[in-house]
């Protein structure tokens, strides 16, 4: 059957990374997508490595699309993208604020042609606030949303994560969520808006659970290797070949970990009973813990591990990944034919049991002409066809009356159901008698309550039920009855075991929409493997891209397994309930940790999956020397020059003094040569660096017409006006612990805006 977006069609009229992979994902689900390229072509097509003149990062985000190119200073050309955008039924662009008006693509004026069109618009800070005009990318949105703050080896400065456009794309799923929020209120409400997110207000999010603790604490998290602040253990250990990735969550794995090392006598030693004590006495439980895991192979513990429900994984590359069994079954990576070369890319991170998601290749540049203005010949603009509004809008977001019920646990199934919630959904949190596990989560917030559930449980209401007492089975099936939409994290076979399965849950119930985010995906021989992050950031090929490959393996400090999960099953939800609103009928999504990560780096698989390409830094990145920011005299400080701007870098160097031959170095005037170059850039031109303070460098740079940012912490990120602006920063009230601070939106719908209507609840006892 076609996918749930069947029916709809996109405009894509982006360039580079993020709108681009938004629209892509748009794809995905079955909507046809067209891309309208600049004759000259989409200055990513010329990024390394090439095949046959063709960059494969344009082919990894600009999969299922139709291509067109035209000049929007061009007339003729001007009056066919208009004609498209009258048949349209959303529009994405990723310009600053005020390029598409001036171009005669605005909503405004696409409003007036079509008043039903979701136009979703992505710009680096939003479209209000101070930076409203500045440009941002993958380094920029890191540096100044301080994403960057909390990585590196215990005791050092914060390293700069390598894999260059993971945040581009990470942002690009908030503009997938974005445009789907718009098409979900299209569907129930009959209505057109505009809808918007940000690179600053996607990065934010994505550190929902690390922002946490500083809300928490008012400290910023600090960079502790492989380990994370909230849970130990969880981290890499040396094994005898290698390092061995553990990851405990809960109580249990920690008795079955201590099991499995032979290790009883500190099960209940008061040190390390339970996640509070072993945060406080983390380092002699660590050195307890890796004296016995030196002993034996990462192979040998995996095996050991495994069967206990204890998450662990070795340290895997993305070559490793292509042969797993695992992604095989998954479909997690997959081989796509392009006229310019075969190139493996990431898979589709949701998988719908009644509706098709699939991959085709990206097209050439204006290789679909003749089909696109076809569709301008054949079809009459979307105005002839007008949607009924509904006699009322929602006050609460365009899931207003969708009910949820969340029986997740952690973050990637609680993040999934909150977005649900801030788009008005009515959810309900169902937890065990003890509580979910990120309860536990150190440090507390106040009281007995985790940041990190704080945090991802707003605009929830509570239940406690044990899920797995028979004895209230039937309670919990009345409770799925009543629900639209089923959020759970339960591994296959306990699902299969306690009769909680899309198949039985249907039969009676075929409206029900059930999102099951599992580590490791529904198939192959993983399926039943608990996962923690720094397991999925391990098996994930996260490590290469921090440190060095001769040093021991970190930790991405953002829980990134976790939150893309949680961003997908979003999706997938918005997905099936706009393929709802026309069949009536539910089905199953499924999304797991390490199938998000792979959608997410699909441009690192594909400038890797040929061992003929060259150049770059997706291909340089995991040997590169680490990277830290650029000091100056208070804060760090990122920057780069655009091609376009002759003589940007040389201005800018002569005005704070850098000598001829530094500038001129052949290591230091490219971006890619100081990437390359970074120990050596930094020592010769911090001396100079240093003398200004990063605001009046960040002004010098930008009369230099280049680009820079500086390097926030989240101290100062939340000083920031911009911040403030979008109401990034909010307080509502807690039931017991009084006024809390949790985040803003990630984005702006214009007339179902969503919300934050209540605070995280109490467990009942």
């Amino acid at each position: 059957m076609p996918g749930p977006l069947s029916g709809i069609r996109v405009l894509d009229l982006c360039q580079l990374a993020v709108g681009p992979y938004g629209a892509s994902l748009l794809g995905q689900l079955g909507a046809q997508v067209i891309k309208i390229e600049e004759p000259n072509g989409d200055p990513i097509r010329n990024l390394l490595p090439e095949q046959q003149g063709v960059g494969t990062y344009y082919t990894s985000v600009n999969q299922n699309k139709l291509n067109i190119a035209l000049n929007l200073k061009n007339p003729d050309d001007l009056a066919i993208a208009i004609a498209l955008a009258e048949r349209a039924d959303v529009i994405i662009e990723n310009f600053r604020p005020g390029a598409m008006d001036r171009a005669g693509m605005g909503y405004d004026a696409i409003k007036a042609i079509n008043p039903d069109i979701v136009y979703c618009s992505s710009s680096g800070y939003g479209n209000g606030g101070p930076r409203r005009l500045e440009g941002s990318a993958d380094g920029y949105a890191r540096s100044f949303t301080a994403f960057d703050a909390s990585n590196g080896p215990v005791g050092n400065p914060h390293q700069r994560f390598r894999s260059k456009g993971h945040i581009d794309h990470t942002c690009s799923t908030f503009v997938t969520q974005t445009a789907l929020a718009g098409l979900a209120a299209r569907a129930r409400y009959g209505i057109g808006q505009k809808v918007e997110t940000s690179m600053m207000q996607a990065t934010m999010v994505y550190q929902t659970s690390r922002i946490a603790e500083y809300f928490a604490n008012g400290e910023q998290p600090p960079s502790l290797g492989s380990a994370t602040s909230n849970l130990v253990p969880h981290q890499a250990f040396a094994s005898r070949d290698g390092h061995v990735a553990i990851g405990v969550n809960t109580q249990a794995q920690w008795r079955n970990l201590c099991a499995g090392l032979q290790l009883d006598e500190i099960v209940d030693d008061p040190r390390f009973h339970d996640n509070a004590a072993r945060v406080a006495h983390r380092d002699e439980l660590v050195e307890r813990l890796s004296r016995v895991i030196a002993t034996k192979s990462t192979q040998e513990w995996v095996d050991a591990f495994a069967p206990l429900g204890v998450p662990c994984g070795p340290f895997l590359t993305f070559a490793d990944l292509w042969q797993s069994e695992q992604v095989q079954a998954n479909h997690m990576i997959v081989d796509v034919a392009h006229p310019w070369g075969d190139t493996k890319v990431g898979g589709t991170p949701w998988k719908f049991t009644r509706t098709e998601v699939q991959i085709s290749r990206a097209p050439g540049k204006d290789e679909n002409r003749e089909e696109i203005l076809r569709i301008i010949a054949e079809e009459p603009p979307r105005r002839e066809r007008r949607l009924t509004p509904a006699p009322a809008l929602p006050t609460a977001g365009p899931l207003e009356g969708v009910k949820v019920l969340d029986i997740s646990q952690g973050i990637a199934g609680p993040f999934t159901a909150m977005q649900l919630g801030d788009l008005g959904a009515d959810v309900t949190k169902v937890e065990p008698p003890d509580g979910d596990w990120s309860r536990t989560l150190a440090p507390p917030a106040q009281g007995s309550e985790g940041p990190v559930f704080v945090a991802l449980n707003r605009n929830k209401s509570g239940a406690v039920l044990d899920i797995r007492d028979e004895t209230r089975r039937e309670e919990l099936l009345g409770r799925i009855a009543q629900a639209d939409v089923l959020v759970t994290d339960l591994l296959p076979a306990e699902a299969e075991r306690l009769g909680l399965t899309y198949d039985v849950l249907s039969r009676d119930h075929p409206g029900l929409i059930m999102c099951s985010v599992s580590p490791f995906g529904e198939r192959g021989p993983w399926r039943d493997r608990a996962g923690g992050e720094i397991v999925l950031q391990a098996m994930g090929d996260i490590w290469r891209y921090l440190g060095a490959l001769d040093q021991p393996p970190l930790r991405l400090a953002a829980d990134a397994a976790a939150m893309a999960g949680g961003i997908f099953g979003t999706q997938g939800v918005v997905a099936a309930v706009i393929e709802r609103e026309r069949s009536g009928l539910g089905q199953k999504v499924e999304v797991s940790h390490l199938g998000a990560l792979m959608a997410i780096e699909t441009q690192l698989h594909a400038a890797q999956s040929n061992p003929d390409l060259k150049g770059g830094w997706h291909l340089s990145a995991p040997t590169d020397p680490p990277e830290y920011d650029l000091r100056t005299q208070d804060l760090g400080i990122e920057f780069g020059f655009m091609a376009r701007r002759v003589g940007g870098w040389e201005e800018f160097c002569k005005r704070i003094g850098v000598p001829d031959e530094i500038t001129n170095d052949e290591r230091f005037n490219s971006a890619l040569g100081r990437t390359l170059n970074w120990p050596a850039f930094r020592a010769a031109f911090e001396p100079y660096s240093t003398r200004y303070s990063a605001s009046d460098l960040k002004a010098i740079i930008e009369e230099c017409g280049g680009v820079g940012v500086i390097c926030n912490s989240y101290e100062t990120l939340f000083a920031d006006p911009q911040v403030a602006a979008f109401d990034m920063l909010r307080e509502i009230d807690h039931p017991t612990l009084g006024r809390v601070k949790t985040l803003g939106l990630p984005w702006n719908l214009e007339k179902t805006p969503g919300s934050i209507r209540s605070a995280s609840p109490v467990l009942k006892k």
